[in-house]
Order: C-alpha cells, then sequence, then structure tokens
C-alpha cells in the first residue's frame, strides 16, 4: 500500500514540475526561436517568476498571472508600483541558474545617469535592458502578428529601443491576452523581471 502511495504522488510530483516545460518544449513558436537548452533556461526564468508571483499552491497558474497583474496595475494607477519579487532570490536563485548565453539572448547592460543631490553631480548607474538584436526580440516580432497588443508591446520597443511607458499596455490589458497562452505568460516574466530589476539594481560604474 505505501509503495502504491508512493508512486502516486511521485507521479503527480514529476507532472506538475514538468508540466510548463513541456509546454514550452513543445510550443512551436518558442521551438522556433530557441535552441532546446534555452528553452530549459526559459522555463526556469517562468517557474521562477511563477513562484513569486502564486500565494498559493493551489491557485491556477492562469490565476495567479490574473490576480498578480490587476494588483500591479493597481499600484500603477496610484504611482506606487509595487512589482513584489525579491531582487536577492532574482540574482542568486535566477541569474546565477542560467547560461549567460541565454542570458544575452534576452537581456543587455547600458548605462543610466541620474544626478546624486549629496555629491552635487551626477551618477552612472548599471542598467539593464532587453537585448535589441536577439532571439527574444525575434520572439516577439513573432507572437505579434497573433496578438495586437503585442504588436503595439514589440513596436514600441523597436522604435525606443528600451522598454518605454508605452510598453505598460503589457500591463494594464493584461485581459486581451490569453493566459492560458504560455508564450504570453513568458512575455509577462520577462517584462516584470526586467522592471524589477530596473527598479532595484544599485551597480555604480565609476
Amino acid at each position: 500500500m505505501n509503495k502504491i502511495l508512493l508512486l502516486v504522488l511521485s507521479i503527480c510530483t514529476f507532472s506538475c514540475s514538468s508540466s510548463r516545460t513541456n509546454s514550452l518544449l513543445n510550443n512551436p513558436t518558442i521551438n522556433h526561436n530557441f535552441t532546446p537548452e534555452e528553452i530549459t533556461d526559459l522555463t526556469t526564468i517562468m517557474d521562477f517568476f511563477e513562484s513569486q508571483i502564486c500565494l498559493t499552491s493551489s491557485t491556477s497558474i492562469d490565476n495567479c498571472y490574473d490576480l498578480y497583474l490587476n494588483k500591479l496595475k493597481e499600484s500603477i494607477r496610484n504611482n506606487n508600483i509595487k512589482l513584489n519579487i525579491s531582487y536577492p532570490k532574482q540574482t542568486t536563485e535566477l541569474y546565477d541558474n542560467i547560461s549567460s548565453s541565454t542570458f544575452q539572448e534576452l537581456w543587455g547592460f547600458g548605462e543610466l545617469s541620474t544626478f546624486d543631490v549629496q555629491s552635487n553631480s551626477r551618477v552612472k548607474y548599471k542598467d539593464i535592458g532587453l537585448n535589441y538584436q536577439s532571439k527574444y526580440v525575434d520572439f516577439l516580432k513573432e507572437l505579434s502578428r497573433e496578438y495586437p497588443v503585442i504588436n503595439n508591446y514589440y513596436e514600441s520597443f523597436v522604435e525606443a529601443g528600451d522598454i518605454s511607458p508605452a510598453m505598460i499596455s503589457i500591463v494594464t490589458k493584461h485581459q486581451s491576452f490569453e493566459l492560458s497562452d504560455v508564450r504570453i505568460r513568458l512575455v509577462i516574466a520577462v517584462h516584470c523581471l526586467t522592471m524589477n530589476d530596473k527598479y532595484e539594481r544599485r551597480e555604480r560604474i565609476n
């Protein structure tokens, strides 16, 4: 009896942990743009993001995204943006567990210059952004043919060369998405993780 129970629990654990992996691996758009190794890293990215936004294991993934985006939209409306993603964990549990080559197919670094009142001078900080020439942007272009909001998101990025205020539609208009579409969930995850890094990184450039 104990062996049967153990087998059932093992099957459940495996299926629960691998379901999102399979949905990414089996998606034609994802496979068209990324290698199997990169897809494994993309799964790590999504798993980390979903571990941050899902308050209980009993909540469905679609509901997790819906609840999270509604709260995020409300915080934007109140001019008090709260992404509620642990930045220390983002650097140690996510960045340290994906390959540098995959990282570069999503993100790149630039400089952010701001005025420091205490030193009465301008200070430069390291700033993350979507990599303009990357497989991820190619993926966005392909996905934009199916979703008008993603098309606006992609065109805004191409025009600005970075995440712009116009791209907030990924949050404010999420009701127009199919949250069951793993590609949409990937875009939301990457967008929110990018913004979290932008808000939280305090790495000065000398």
